[in-house]
């Protein structure tokens, strides 16, 4: 049996930058027809990974289109995930798009296409 330990954990970076980011991102959802509060939650910003995670996305029918539109935003971000969360804060999908890979943290989540 071999055990692997996580490595330490960084210090946390703030990205002032990503502020910027989100305020773009609400732009172009309202311009692609998402009402805060009606068909999403939140855009909460990522910091580790360097991205944005759109939360609380009330229809699954419109994790696509919004996924779409943050991917034409932002091309120069690699990642991305879609999740849905049945409890706490922001229940409902949510979509992440981002820099850097994510580090697993638990739950389950699956590749956006």
């Amino acid at each position: 049996m071999r055990v692997f330990a996580r490595p330490e954990e960084q210090e946390f970076q703030f990205h002032p930058e990503l502020l910027e980011c989100k305020s773009r991102a609400s732009g172009i959802l309202d311009t692609a027809g998402f009402t805060w509060f009606t068909d999403y939650s939140s855009i909460d910003l990522l910091h580790e990974e360097f991205g944005l995670e759109i939360c609380g996305i009330q229809e699954e029918s419109n994790v696509k289109p919004i996924a779409e539109a943050m991917r034409a935003e932002f091309p120069h971000w690699h990642y991305c995930h879609v999740c849905y969360k049945d409890y706490g804060r922001d229940p409902g999908w949510k979509f992440a798009l981002h820099m850097f890979p994510r580090r697993c943290g638990g739950g389950r989540s699956i590749d956006a296409d």
